[in-house]
């Protein structure tokens, strides 16, 4: 789940200019594209995609109940659990039954014997997070204060995931050695399209293989 708010988000034509930067070798050998692959896939920021959600410890689960119209009394156990100590927040986990996850920073444990003896017949586990929403907030703000200036980015909190997610046009190699250079170690995750798979720099084929027709009359979207 992404949190609904973002520091940045780069324009249309921001986008459009970060997507049209040349990706070949200086010779047009396409060297430069196959560096550029190596260097994304050697990134030690992970791509956001592949970052695994939060999730209790697999006895914690039952078989039932099962929630499939979001029946769940998630305002319930958000009201009970708003009131504890390190209480960051709440999600309905798809990949469990459609059951309720509760995060706390703190006596998660605690928190879970609690939810088993209060809400017996509900479909809710409590999991601990080595971070504050108040701590992914102001990480966002770094990113957004310090990339920035640079080149245009985005970001938001997935707190599903407990990262801060850096959206950038392409993931071109100087912009990811600046994320890292300054964020490696945080929990931060890169979205954005591999160099390689771009279109090269410069008039663009009207026609072969790979070519497609969107329109051919006017007022057509």
């Amino acid at each position: 789940m992404r949190l609904p708010f973002v520091v940045t988000m780069c324009s249309v034509a921001l986008v459009a200019s970060a997507c049209s930067a040349s990706i070949r070798a200086p010779d047009g050998s396409g060297t430069g594209l196959e560096e550029s692959a190596a260097l994304v896939a050697d990134s030690v920021i992970p791509a956001c995609e592949s970052v695994e959600r939060i999730s209790a410890p697999a006895e914690w689960y039952r078989d039932s109940p099962i929630y499939v119209a979001n029946e769940q009394p998630t305002e319930e156990i958000r009201a009970w659990a708003a009131d504890k100590p390190g209480f960051e927040e709440i999600w309905i986990d798809g990949d469990h039954l459609g059951w309720i996850t509760v995060a706390f920073s703190v006596d998660a444990e605690v928190r879970q014997a609690e939810l088993e003896e209060l809400f017996p017949d509900v479909g809710v586990v409590a999991v601990e997070v080595p971070w504050t929403i108040a701590e992914l907030e102001e990480l966002q703000r770094q990113i957004g204060e310090e990339l920035n200036p640079l080149f245009p980015v985005s970001s938001w909190i997935s707190v599903t995931e407990g990262v801060v997610g850096v959206g950038v046009g392409v993931l071109k190699p100087e912009w990811l050695a600046a994320i890292e250079e300054r964020f490696a170690g945080e929990p931060i995750c890169i979205e954005g399209a591999d160099p390689a798979d771009m279109p090269a720099e410069g008039p663009q084929p009207p026609h072969g293989d790979g070519w497609r027709l969107l329109a051919d009359e006017q007022g057509v979207g």
